[in-house]
């Protein structure tokens, strides 16, 4: 976890995660991965989080050389409650080629998620706008450019308007 791309405050959790014979069905580990941060995230952020999800798991099986691949990157996200996070995100795949492993699963992928509070003390719309297109620019599958659109105009307002909730009232 790279903390200078945006800084944390606290790691708040840690998941790690193995599955294995993800290439007979990966749309059921795109709802797991969804299912372990949706409680963390609140609106259309989840929606956010799916597509980034597929795109990373599409990529990832996708690029395989000499068997494996990895990926790994962060977004930023509010919590149900408020509150800015981070989720930091590592995933490797493996594609077996032993024919006595292949009989019982072709491949594996490991997963882990950081979820951090984030330290906002230098953090401004500006770079709330930026990291949200970085990170949630990826279509939904059957959703228009629009609706892509209005979705991350949502998701920015979310985390602005709790950006500036939080600056207004520290606790002390």
């Amino acid at each position: 976890m790279d903390t200078k791309l945006l800084p944390i405050h606290h790691v708040v959790t840690k998941m790690q995660r193995i599955h294995c014979g993800v290439s007979k069905d990966p749309s059921g580990l795109k709802k797991n991965i969804g299912d372990a941060v949706k409680d963390f995230v609140k609106g259309e952020i989840v929606d956010g989080l799916a597509a980034i999800a597929n795109e990373a798991l599409d990529v990832l099986m996708g690029n395989v050389s000499a068997n494996s691949s990895e990926l790994s990157n962060y977004t930023i996200t509010v919590g149900k409650l408020g509150g800015i996070g981070r989720i930091d995100f590592y995933m490797y795949y493996y594609k077996y080629t032993s024919s006595a492993l292949t009989s019982v699963a072709k491949d594996c992928l490991v997963t882990s998620l950081v979820i951090s509070s984030v330290d906002i003390r230098g953090l401004d719309e500006n770079d709330i706008r930026v990291i949200v297109q970085s990170n949630y620019g990826s279509k939904l599958p059957n959703k228009t450019d629009d609706e892509a659109n209005k979705r991350l105009q949502n998701i920015v307002k979310l985390i602005v308007d709790d950006l500036k909730s939080s600056k207004s009232s520290k606790v002390r």
